[in-house]
């Protein structure tokens, strides 16, 4: 029996069989070694996750759940399925390859502009490519910091460290358009939509977060996208608690008077202040 991390305030336990092997020399009999009870962190992490996932989503086959769904440092994970790439990360291997020119070349823009930064180390423990896929994997399955940190190999300060400085990065060069780009006429037609992110119970005005749609603390986040093109032009958030309508009405989003808006039976009331098909 070996013990993995609580639920809750509860411990948990993980039993199975060791076999024992028998020396015909020597006759000496031995413990099979378990390679999760020693040796890195990394490989204590392991089994803890798949304890984790197996109490989410129970399934009898355990090498499945690993090769699906735990989080990899990017040199593994980039030789994976480009389908489980896009579960994993939340975006396909091309955005990220985008993504990953853009970040690099606004930190080289950054030093040029203050040369200071050029001081400390010149290598890191954790790659440009890992730092990214640490804040993806953050924002796509919200984790522990602690969580992440086995994932990298690093302590989970440093974790934490690393995804604020690059969350920050991606929101710079990942910019939506201005407010007045929704009054462009050439943009007819307009879909508006509302998705909900689980969140951890707040400390504080828990009444505000929690959604009676999804029966738990939520964020919400209204998307404005132009109907030809897929473009996203407008993303506003709300507390879990707020309706799908006055998120949009205390938006207060400049929208062409001429322009469609395709939303679902959540904007009921919207034909009143806005021209609808």
């Amino acid at each position: 029996m070996f013990r993995a991390l609580p639920i809750g305030n509860r411990p948990c336990y993980f039993e199975f069989a060791v076999p024992r092997v028998q020396c015909l020399k020597c006759k000496l009999v031995r413990q099979v070694k378990v390679r999760f009870t020693k040796g890195s962190e990394q490989q204590t992490s392991f089994l803890n996750n798949v304890i984790l996932l197996l109490v989410i989503n129970p399934t009898s086959d355990t090498r499945f759940v690993y090769d699906v769904c735990i989080m990899e440092p990017y040199k593994e994970i980039i030789h994976c399925k480009p389908q489980k790439f896009l579960r994993m990360t939340g975006i396909t291997q091309k955005n990220f390859s985008d993504l990953y020119d853009k970040v690099k070349q606004y930190i080289e823009n950054e030093k040029k502009l203050n040369p200071l930064k050029r001081r400390g180390l010149k290598s890191s423990r954790v790659s440009l490519q890992d730092c990214i896929l640490l804040a993806l994997y953050y924002i796509r399955h919200y984790p522990t910091f602690q969580v992440l940190g086995n994932v990298f190999g690093i302590q989970e300060s440093y974790c934490h460290k690393v995804y604020s400085r690059y969350l920050r990065i991606i929101a710079n060069v990942e910019k939506l358009p201005s407010r007045l780009d929704l009054i462009d006429n050439k943009r007819e037609t307009l879909i508006v939509d509302v998705s909900e992110q689980p969140i951890e119970r707040p400390v504080k005005h828990q009444k505000q977060y929690y959604s009676g749609k999804k029966k738990s603390h939520t964020i919400k986040a209204q998307i404005i996208a132009c109907a030809t093109t897929g473009k996203v032009l407008s993303v506003v958030c709300a507390k879990g608690k707020k309706h799908d309508f006055s998120v949009f009405k205390e938006s207060r989003l400049p929208i062409h008077p001429n322009s469609k808006l395709l939303a679902d039976s959540g904007y009921q009331g919207l034909k009143n202040i806005m021209r609808t098909p």
